[in-house]
């Protein structure tokens, strides 16, 4: 029988008015001053720049149900920058197509704000590149953004990397510690929004 593990953040209806202040398209400054109010909830944002502005409703639906490796590092310290270490059996298992799903357990700092957004563990750019070479889908983590956003040009690096590979990215997931090593369904569902990059949405994991 197959089981369905929501792994997103309840949202409450006052937050969806900040979703009218975001920019139409939102470039990686933009992203690294989001408002905590919606920087702490679980986001798709797709990645790219001035010249290739790839909005949420130009995506390919089908990219949103994926089988996702989980990379578990639960020891994950504060600040700790994520390399091609972390990968373990993964990094044979994984193949073009595939998502990457971090569980750091960073999820649990949740409630203390500032500890939630100020030293988060990072994902470094190394990580990203290989990511790049398997032609991976997404890149799910349990913590507010992938890169440090307290320190731009990193932030920016990491981003850039992102989007010259179209590799889609989801942050904030949260219950991971439901879920077994190994690999496991997902679907991610953003709104279907014209002329914008970032989206609340709404995630499941699902065990057979």
């Amino acid at each position: 029988m197959k089981r369905y593990i929501d792994i997103s953040y309840l949202v409450s209806g006052s937050v969806l008015s900040r979703l009218t202040e975001l920019k139409t398209w939102m470039d990686y400054e933009d992203l690294a001053a989001l408002n905590s109010e919606l920087a702490g909830l679980t986001n798709l944002y797709v990645p790219g720049n001035e010249i290739k502005k790839t909005d949420i409703s130009s995506v390919y639906c089908g990219r949103y149900f994926t089988k996702a490796w989980i990379v578990d590092i639960n020891d994950a310290t504060p600040s700790d920058v994520l390399t091609c270490d972390i990968l373990g059996e993964t990094e044979d298992s994984f193949v073009a197509g595939d998502s990457l799903l971090i569980r750091t357990g960073w999820s649990k700092n949740h409630s203390d704000r500032n500890l939630y957004f100020d030293k988060y563990p990072t994902v470094g750019v190394d990580l990203v590149e290989w990511l790049a070479r398997k032609q991976a889908n997404m890149i799910l983590t349990d913590t507010p953004f992938l890169a440090n956003n307290h320190y731009l040009p990193e932030f920016k690096e990491v981003y850039a990397k992102l989007g010259e590979s179209g590799i889609l990215v989801v942050t904030g997931v949260t219950n991971l510690d439901i879920l077994s090593n190994g690999s496991v369904e997902l679907v991610i569902m953003p709104l279907k929004v014209r002329e914008l990059n970032y989206s609340l949405v709404r995630a499941v994991a699902i065990l057979t």
